[in-house]
Parts: structure tokens; sequence; C-alpha cells
């Protein structure tokens, strides 16, 4: 360090402004985050919006299930059971 008076000059060597910067670590890169929640690896998420009335229909349905089912995998058995039944028709 070096001290220097009040209206005094203080002289470095040019080169010693710089070998300060060479010898800086770097600094870390940021990586940045994706929104949302990470992706688990299971099928895509399909939205679909439902009245009241068959919301609760399905609600209902999948109260009558013996493993009491969410209303997710209640929409999906459903689904299922349609079709099935749709290629047994023809």
């Amino acid at each position: 360090m070096a001290w220097v008076r009040a209206g005094g000059k203080l002289l470095l060597p040019i080169g010693s402004l710089f070998t300060y910067y060479r010898f800086m670590p770097r600094s870390i890169p940021v990586l940045r985050k994706r929104r949302g929640r990470p992706p688990t690896g299971q099928d895509p998420v399909t939205a679909v919006r439902l009245p009241l009335a068959l919301k609760s229909q399905i609600d209902d349905w999948a109260k009558r299930q013996p493993d009491n089912p969410s209303r997710s995998e209640a929409i999906r058995r459903l689904v299922q059971l349609a079709l099935a039944a749709k290629g047994k028709q023809r």
C-alpha cells in the first residue's frame, strides 16, 4: 500500500494495474433456472375445463370407488371406460 500526502502524486508502474486483473479469480457463471415445476418424466399435462355440475358428478363417482381415487385419476378411468365401451359397440 502506498501513502500519498495531500497534493502529492502516486507513481505506479503501468503494469501493476494490469497484473491485478490477471490474477483475479473469474466469477462463477450463473445458471438461469427454468420457470415452473421441473419435468418428472411422466405423461404431459392436458388441461380440461369442466362445468361445476360435471365436476361434482366426477367427484361423486370417485367417492363410490373402493380406492377413492383423486379427481385426475377418476377422469382418466372414466375416459378409459368410455373408450372401451365405444370399442365394444362397433
